[in-house]
This record gives C-alpha cells, structure tokens and sequence, in this order.
C-alpha cells in the first residue's frame, strides 16, 4: 500500500497496515517529513511496537 506521492494524509495506509495485521512497515522514501507523519497515522491507529 503506498501513499500518493505529494500527499500528507498516512491514516489510510495505516488503516490498511492494521486491516492486513501487519507484523512491519518499511518506509521506503527518502523525506524525512513523510517518515514522520507515516509513524505519527501508524502511532494514532495504535500500531503496536516492538520491545
């Protein structure tokens, strides 16, 4: 699942991620900002961490 290129809006990808059960996500860009706001929608939708 990837997110349109210029778009800001993660929480479908991390619904998605959720849906899947998805036991790690890879962001594969290079924006530091995008990475961020990936990990923020993943945080929201209470992807648990590892530990």
């Amino acid at each position: 699942m990837s997110s349109p290129r210029n778009s800001e809006d993660f929480d479908p990808v991390a619904a998605a991620v959720l849906a899947a059960e998805s036991e790690a996500v890879v962001y594969g860009g290079v924006s530091p900002h995008r990475a961020a706001r990936l990990a923020r929608a993943l945080e929201q939708a209470r992807l648990p961490r590892a530990g």
